[in-house]
């Protein structure tokens, strides 16, 4: 692992670390502290690259994706054992979500670092609300498996890149997805439909 400056381009410290291993990093937002995800997940300093923290019982490999909340105060691992949340001052795993159908491949918080969307193999990606450990939000379309998810700086979309090298754009909203298909359908929601947007009942969705 090697840290740059990003104005001469020459390596302010280098480290090779084979027992932790390195496949992902995140800066934290204050610039004091990198997480590094590989065998295992620990943040060290900016200064120098000593081990600040190990986060014992994290479930990561040179796969994981990592990022942290806007705060500075959480860290969202993704990897193919599911999702996992983490306290960074504390090292304390505060939730995991397992809902997944196969591995994740990205994580994203919203600005107010209260939701999470993550993304999978599985081919869908979905919201995560933090306070509830619920998914809120279910995106699935027919595409290759999702490599990459953000929100767009407003948390008005969810931008989600596949696989296939498409590109997808969502409401991050549901019921602003609903009424958006129901002014371009001449018809309701099939079964299949209402089971996407988490609609339980057979009333109408899209009433004319």
């Amino acid at each position: 692992m090697r840290l740059y400056d990003i104005k001469t381009g020459s390596i302010i410290w280098s480290i090779y670390d084979e027992e932790r291993g390195t496949g992902a990093a995140a800066i934290s937002p204050d610039g004091r502290f990198i997480a590094v995800a590989g065998n295992t997940l620990v943040l060290r300093s900016v200064d120098d690259g000593h081990v600040v923290r190990e986060y014992a019982g994290a479930k990561s490999n040179v796969y994981s994706r990592l990022r942290f909340s806007p705060d500075g105060r959480l860290l969202v691992l993704a990897s193919t054992e599911g999702l996992q949340v983490w306290d960074v001052e504390t090292g304390v795993m505060l939730q995991t979500y397992a809902g997944f159908g196969d591995w994740l491949t990205d994580a994203s918080f919203t600005a107010d670092s209260t939701h999470v969307v993550a993304s999978s193999i599985d081919k869908t990606a979905r919201i995560i609300d933090l306070a509830t450990n619920q998914e809120i939000r279910y995106l699935s379309a027919d595409a290759g498996p999702v490599t990459a998810v953000i929100f767009s700086p407003d948390e008005r979309y969810v931008i989600t890149a596949h696989e296939d090298n498409s590109i997808r754009l969502w409401y991050a909203d549901r019921n602003e997805a609903k009424a958006a298909l129901c002014a371009r359908l001449l018809r309701d929601f099939t079964p299949e439909e209402r089971a996407q947007y988490g609609i339980a009942d057979d009333t109408p969705t899209c009433p004319r």
